[in-house]
Order: structure tokens, then C-alpha cells, then sequence
């Protein structure tokens, strides 16, 4: 947990923006992506980038990260919901929907919903 409090605060995210809950589930799903049970630090940065994008919006995010960091985010955001295959990025996504964590214009931007 320590490890990714780090790894939010390196990309602009206070670890209090995400409950407790959010982020134990971010680690099993990050862990899931070793298979070994062991956590790589670059899944789980690439994962703080994600959920701080979620959490915060693109402009906060853009304005700590930049904007290059910012449109790659994006672009993984639309990778991870037109493969057939569900990956690390859906789930994370999901999982700040689901939550509540997740920053309107992200929700509008991206045309995330309930069905």
C-alpha cells in the first residue's frame, strides 16, 4: 500500500483522494498482471497514472504531468475498452467508476455509463 501511496503522490494524487477500498482493489488488479503474486513498480506507476487521471481530470492531471503524459493517458484510456480481451487499464477505470472516484469530465470525455 505504501508503494502506491508513493507512486499516486509522484504523479499528483494526495492518497487520501482514494479510499482505502480503491486502492486494495487497484493492487489485486495490478497483482493479477504478474501471475507470480509479486507487484512490479512499473505496473503499479503506470496504474497510479491512471487512477490520478481518473480521479483527478484531465486538466489537473495535464497541469501536474503535462500534457504529453496527459493524451498518452487518454489514449490508453480508449485502448482499453475496444479490445475484445478485458485488461488491467478497464478494470482500473471500472473500478473508479464504480467507486465514485471518478472526475466528471472524464465520465463525459470518454462517454463512460451504465448499461
Amino acid at each position: 500500500m505504501q508503494r502506491l501511496d508513493g507512486a499516486l503522490r509522484a504523479v499528483g494524487c494526495h492518497p487520501l483522494t482514494l479510499s482505502h477500498a480503491v486502492k486494495l482493489a487497484t493492487l489485486k488488479i495490478v497483482k493479477s498482471l504478474s501471475g507470480k503474486g509479486d507487484i512490479n513498480q512499473s505496473d503499479l506507476e503506470d496504474a497510479a497514472h491512471l487512477l490520478c487521471y481518473c480521479a483527478t481530470g484531465p486538466d489537473e492531471y495535464a497541469e501536474t504531468n503535462g500534457p504529453w503524459k496527459c493524451a498518452a493517458i487518454g489514449e490508453r484510456l480508449v485502448a482499453a475498452f475496444i479490445g475484445d480481451k478485458r485488461s488491467c487499464d478497464e478494470d482500473l477505470v471500472l473500478l473508479t467508476f464504480c467507486a465514485g472516484v471518478i472526475h466528471p469530465d472524464v465520465v463525459q470525455l470518454y462517454g463512460l455509463k451504465v448499461i
